[in-house]
Protein backbone atom coordinates (compact mmCIF):
# COMPACT_ATOMS: atom_id res chain seq x y z
CA UNK A 1 0.00 0.00 0.00
CA UNK A 2 1.73 3.45 -0.92
CA UNK A 3 0.36 5.94 1.09
CA UNK A 4 0.89 9.53 -0.31
CA UNK A 5 2.05 12.11 2.41
CA UNK A 6 1.36 15.70 1.71
CA UNK A 7 4.66 18.15 1.85
CA UNK A 8 5.74 20.13 4.82
CA UNK A 9 5.36 23.11 2.73
CA UNK A 10 1.81 22.01 1.72
CA UNK A 11 1.06 21.16 5.43
CA UNK A 12 1.85 24.77 6.53
CA UNK A 13 -0.14 26.51 3.55
CA UNK A 14 -2.71 24.42 4.20
CA UNK A 15 -3.16 25.77 8.02
CA UNK A 16 -2.66 28.85 7.11
CA UNK A 17 -5.48 29.28 4.79
CA UNK A 18 -7.61 27.48 7.22
CA UNK A 19 -6.99 29.59 9.94
CA UNK A 20 -7.40 32.69 7.63
CA UNK A 21 -10.72 31.07 6.29
CA UNK A 22 -12.04 30.40 10.57
CA UNK A 23 -10.69 34.17 11.10
CA UNK A 24 -12.46 35.64 8.00
CA UNK A 25 -16.16 33.53 8.87
CA UNK A 26 -16.00 34.80 12.09
CA UNK A 27 -14.88 38.78 11.11
CA UNK A 28 -18.83 39.76 11.67
CA UNK A 29 -18.70 39.02 15.27
CA UNK A 30 -15.77 39.96 16.16
CA UNK A 31 -16.19 43.75 14.35
CA UNK A 32 -19.16 43.41 16.81
CA UNK A 33 -17.05 42.38 19.83
CA UNK A 34 -14.71 45.47 19.57
CA UNK A 35 -17.28 47.79 18.90
CA UNK A 36 -18.73 46.62 21.99
CA UNK A 37 -15.28 47.66 24.24
CA UNK A 38 -14.95 50.50 22.64
CA UNK A 39 -17.96 51.90 23.66
CA UNK A 40 -17.27 55.06 22.45
CA UNK A 41 -20.95 57.44 21.91
CA UNK A 42 -20.53 57.64 18.50
CA UNK A 43 -21.01 53.43 18.66
CA UNK A 44 -23.70 53.08 21.00
CA UNK A 45 -24.59 49.22 20.14
CA UNK A 46 -27.05 47.63 22.35
CA UNK A 47 -27.33 44.16 21.10
CA UNK A 48 -25.77 41.49 18.90
CA UNK A 49 -28.26 41.53 16.26
CA UNK A 50 -29.12 45.61 16.09
CA UNK A 51 -25.27 46.03 15.92
CA UNK A 52 -25.03 43.72 13.07
CA UNK A 53 -27.75 45.39 11.12
CA UNK A 54 -27.03 48.83 11.88
CA UNK A 55 -23.28 48.02 10.33
CA UNK A 56 -24.82 46.75 7.15
CA UNK A 57 -27.52 49.34 7.04
CA UNK A 58 -24.81 51.97 7.76
CA UNK A 59 -21.66 50.59 6.17
CA UNK A 60 -22.66 47.97 3.75
CA UNK A 61 -21.22 44.34 3.91
CA UNK A 62 -17.42 45.96 3.85
CA UNK A 63 -18.71 46.96 7.38
CA UNK A 64 -18.52 43.56 8.67
CA UNK A 65 -14.96 43.09 7.66
CA UNK A 66 -13.12 46.12 8.73
CA UNK A 67 -9.51 45.11 10.12
CA UNK A 68 -9.90 41.96 9.06
CA UNK A 69 -6.89 41.77 6.58
CA UNK A 70 -4.81 42.78 10.14
CA UNK A 71 -6.17 39.61 11.93
CA UNK A 72 -5.54 37.24 9.00
CA UNK A 73 -1.88 38.95 8.47
CA UNK A 74 -1.74 37.86 12.31
CA UNK A 75 -3.35 34.63 11.78
CA UNK A 76 -1.20 33.03 8.68
CA UNK A 77 1.83 32.71 10.49
CA UNK A 78 0.07 31.11 13.93
CA UNK A 79 -1.99 28.78 12.15
CA UNK A 80 0.62 27.36 9.82
CA UNK A 81 3.16 26.76 12.64
CA UNK A 82 0.36 25.20 14.88
CA UNK A 83 -1.06 22.66 12.20
CA UNK A 84 2.16 22.00 10.93
CA UNK A 85 3.39 20.83 14.50
CA UNK A 86 0.02 19.26 14.90
CA UNK A 87 0.46 17.22 11.75
CA UNK A 88 4.10 16.62 12.44
CA UNK A 89 3.39 15.21 15.81
CA UNK A 90 0.31 13.07 14.76
CA UNK A 91 3.21 11.16 12.45
CA UNK A 92 5.40 11.00 15.36
CA UNK A 93 3.19 9.90 18.35
CA UNK A 94 0.37 8.10 16.85
CA UNK A 95 -1.42 7.37 19.79
CA UNK A 96 -1.34 10.50 21.61
CA UNK A 97 -3.63 12.30 18.60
Amino acid sequence: MDERRPSAWSVFIAGGIAGCAAKTAVAPLERVKILFQVNSPAYPYKGVWSSLTRIRRQEGIAGYYKGNWAAVIRIFPYASIQFTVYHHMKEVCPRVA
